[in-house]
Protein backbone atom coordinates (compact mmCIF):
# COMPACT_ATOMS: atom_id res chain seq x y z
CA UNK A 1 0.00 0.00 0.00
CA UNK A 2 2.81 2.72 0.69
CA UNK A 3 4.55 1.87 -2.98
CA UNK A 4 0.92 2.42 -4.40
CA UNK A 5 -0.06 5.63 -1.99
CA UNK A 6 3.74 6.82 -3.51
CA UNK A 7 2.78 6.05 -7.18
CA UNK A 8 -0.56 7.48 -6.93
CA UNK A 9 1.73 10.83 -6.38
CA UNK A 10 1.37 11.13 -2.16
CA UNK A 11 4.34 11.07 0.14
CA UNK A 12 3.18 7.39 1.30
CA UNK A 13 1.39 5.59 3.95
CA UNK A 14 2.60 5.25 7.66
CA UNK A 15 1.81 1.55 9.16
CA UNK A 16 1.43 -0.53 12.00
CA UNK A 17 1.10 -4.09 11.51
CA UNK A 18 0.70 -6.71 14.17
CA UNK A 19 2.00 -10.39 13.95
CA UNK A 20 2.28 -12.35 16.36
CA UNK A 21 1.41 -9.86 19.14
CA UNK A 22 4.41 -8.11 17.76
CA UNK A 23 4.10 -4.45 15.99
CA UNK A 24 5.59 -3.71 13.23
CA UNK A 25 6.53 -0.79 10.70
CA UNK A 26 7.74 2.18 10.50
CA UNK A 27 5.09 4.11 13.20
CA UNK A 28 5.54 1.07 15.31
CA UNK A 29 9.34 1.26 16.00
CA UNK A 30 9.13 4.57 16.94
CA UNK A 31 6.26 4.58 19.12
CA UNK A 32 7.23 3.34 22.40
CA UNK A 33 4.84 0.40 24.45
CA UNK A 34 3.16 2.72 26.46
CA UNK A 35 1.78 4.42 23.26
CA UNK A 36 1.49 1.90 21.12
CA UNK A 37 -0.43 -0.13 23.94
CA UNK A 38 -2.90 2.97 23.99
CA UNK A 39 -2.94 3.06 20.36
CA UNK A 40 -4.62 -0.99 20.39
CA UNK A 41 -6.77 -0.15 22.89
CA UNK A 42 -8.50 3.06 21.20
CA UNK A 43 -8.19 1.25 18.37
CA UNK A 44 -9.20 -2.20 19.30
CA UNK A 45 -6.55 -3.64 17.12
CA UNK A 46 -5.53 -7.41 17.39
CA UNK A 47 -3.46 -10.68 16.43
CA UNK A 48 -3.54 -9.49 12.29
CA UNK A 49 -4.77 -6.29 12.09
CA UNK A 50 -3.43 -2.92 11.04
CA UNK A 51 -3.59 0.76 10.31
CA UNK A 52 -2.26 3.46 8.14
CA UNK A 53 -1.48 6.96 9.19
CA UNK A 54 -1.86 10.21 6.87
CA UNK A 55 0.16 12.97 6.78
CA UNK A 56 -0.24 16.79 5.18
CA UNK A 57 -2.80 18.58 4.12
CA UNK A 58 -6.24 18.03 5.15
CA UNK A 59 -7.29 17.53 1.65
CA UNK A 60 -4.21 15.77 0.89
CA UNK A 61 -4.93 13.38 3.68
CA UNK A 62 -9.03 13.18 2.74
CA UNK A 63 -7.73 12.10 -0.70
CA UNK A 64 -5.42 9.34 0.77
CA UNK A 65 -7.59 8.23 3.40
CA UNK A 66 -10.51 8.22 0.26
CA UNK A 67 -8.00 6.18 -2.11
CA UNK A 68 -6.65 4.17 0.29
CA UNK A 69 -10.24 3.04 2.01
CA UNK A 70 -11.55 2.05 -2.20
CA UNK A 71 -8.34 0.38 -3.03
CA UNK A 72 -8.52 -2.31 0.32
CA UNK A 73 -11.94 -2.86 -0.39
CA UNK A 74 -11.49 -3.73 -3.89
CA UNK A 75 -8.47 -5.72 -3.43
CA UNK A 76 -10.35 -7.51 -0.10
CA UNK A 77 -12.81 -8.40 -2.32
CA UNK A 78 -15.34 -6.41 0.48
CA UNK A 79 -17.13 -4.13 -1.92
CA UNK A 80 -20.45 -5.99 -2.87
CA UNK A 81 -20.93 -4.93 -6.63
CA UNK A 82 -24.09 -5.78 -6.82
CA UNK A 83 -25.62 -3.11 -4.44
CA UNK A 84 -25.94 0.25 -4.03
CA UNK A 85 -27.08 2.06 -0.56
CA UNK A 86 -27.18 5.79 0.50
CA UNK A 87 -25.54 7.49 3.20
CA UNK A 88 -27.05 10.74 4.87
CA UNK A 89 -23.41 12.52 6.36
CA UNK A 90 -24.75 14.44 8.91
CA UNK A 91 -21.89 15.32 11.56
CA UNK A 92 -18.80 15.43 9.11
CA UNK A 93 -16.09 13.27 9.23
CA UNK A 94 -18.14 10.86 9.59
CA UNK A 95 -15.81 8.21 10.71
CA UNK A 96 -14.10 10.52 13.60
Amino acid sequence: MNDWAKNSGFPGLGYINIKDGTPAGPIAKNMGDDRYAELCNRLRLGENDGVFFAAGSKHDVELLGWDTRGRLGTELDLIDEGRFEFCWIVDYPMYE
